[in-house]
């Protein structure tokens, strides 16, 4: 089983990284609280640029973010037809577990884009499981034979793309620390 992954380190120019260290991590930006994302185990605060199924722009912060991911796919030759969502994720310190529900973000076929807003820890999983069919696409039910594929260190200015067909998950920062991403999910 081939990964189909792609990555760039410091990717974001000064410009971008500056816009990003003064709004998207300083303290007016809009963050909203999302109790259930796979399961009730993980809360997490969001920022919805585009709604999952929805083609509306949701937020005024999109075009930023769809500035980088178009320069991204050009650098790497990826196309995309459409993009069925964008969120800027930003979650906590769990000392609970080694990584949130492994899950996939769709039950058909899509790719995922990833860009890391800030330096902490909090890795990305791939795993070698993929999605096999049926409507219900997350969390995975049993985790105990999954195989890491892949693991991502988060670093701000780091973009990667991957087969969204692929269970992922993210694991923990630190106690009093947040991870925060960016993630667009495109077909």
């Amino acid at each position: 089983m081939a990964l189909k992954y792609k990555q760039s380190v410091d990717f974001f120019t000064d410009k971008e990284t500056d816009i990003i260290n003064r709004e998207v991590l300083g303290n007016t930006f809009p963050w909203y609280l999302h109790p259930k994302p796979t399961t009730d185990k993980f809360v997490f605060m969001s920022h919805t640029l585009i709604k999952r199924h929805e083609e509306a722009i949701n937020s005024d912060i999109y075009t930023f973010f769809h500035t980088i991911f178009r320069r991204f796919l050009k650098k790497h030759k990826i196309k995309c037809k459409k993009i069925t969502r964008a969120s800027l994720n930003l979650t906590f310190s769990d000392n609970r577990f080694i990584y949130s529900d492994p899950h996939v973000d769709y039950p058909t076929p899509h790719s995922v884009c990833m860009m890391y807003l800030n330096n902490t820890k909090g890795n990305t999983y791939i795993f070698d499981e993929k999605f096999k069919n049926g409507p219900e696409c997350f969390p995975i039910e049993n985790t105990k034979g999954l195989k890491v594929l892949k693991k991502i260190k988060p670093e701000q200015g780091k973009v990667i793309h991957f087969d969204g067909s692929y269970y992922h998950a993210n694991s923990f920062c630190d106690g009093g620390k947040f991870r925060i991403v960016c993630v667009l999910t495109y077909i």
